[in-house]
């Protein structure tokens, strides 16, 4: 018998998973437990990140991808 996975399992923080109907709320997931890479140790958007896909009413795969927000002299972001 092969391993089956399900939305119904236990979700834990570093499991690529965002889990919009777990109590303890995912802001993001990248897969891991790591601190400064965008996405923190108990799965929080870092300031001066932003993650994607954004949690919504829906529980969403994960894992999330993190990008460094720059902000250029002209006040731009990119």
């Amino acid at each position: 018998a092969g391993y089956v996975y399900s939305l119904t399992t236990c979700n834990r923080c570093g499991d690529s998973l965002i889990k919009y109907s777990d109590p303890r709320f995912e802001y993001c997931d990248d897969g891991n437990n790591d601190d400064g890479d965008g996405c923190s140790s108990t799965c929080k958007v870092e300031s001066g990140w932003e993650c994607s896909p954004s949690p919504s009413n829906v529980d969403v795969q994960g894992p999330s991808v993190c990008i460094k927000i720059i902000t250029c002299n002209s006040g731009t972001n990119g």
